[in-house]
């Protein structure tokens, strides 16, 4: 047992934000945060790494259709 023992250090943390859900994406291919917006701009691809996201099927459907053409049948 030690006869001095070293006081501990209590750092005060800072509180994290609250960030909703949905506005960034982190990317797999080089790390960065992308916002949202810049993803749906660029179709899923990553504007730093050029890393493709999987894209939603009504999403790829909209990119790959023109307006007024598709009709959803059960």
């Amino acid at each position: 047992m030690a006869i001095f023992k070293k006081p501990a250090i209590k750092l005060e943390r800072a509180k994290k934000r609250e960030i909703p859900p949905g506005l960034f994406q982190k990317c797999p291919g080089c790390s960065e945060v992308v916002p949202e917006v810049e993803l749906t701009e660029n179709q899923r691809v990553c504007p730093r790494c050029d890393h493709h996201f999987t894209q939603p099927a009504r999403e790829r459907l909209q990119n790959l259709l023109d307006p007024g053409t598709f009709m959803e049948m059960d």
